[in-house]
């Protein structure tokens, strides 16, 4: 599996799991959802920037 097919998995495993956690939480500013929206924000700049979109 190449970088982009394994940040595209990872892309779709985050979002579910920060779409679970805001179905399930009130709480937007507990430390979870911010590091699972940290990591995803993070792996969206990376697999925007292989593809050689945006900056």
């Amino acid at each position: 599996m190449n970088k982009i097919n394994e940040l595209r998995y990872q892309i779709e495993s985050l979002r579910e799991k920060l779409l679970n956690l805001l179905t399930h939480n009130d709480d937007l500013h507990s430390p979870e959802l911010i590091a699972l929206s940290d990591e995803l924000h993070g792996a969206l700049n990376e697999y925007h920037r292989l593809l050689g979109i945006g900056k």
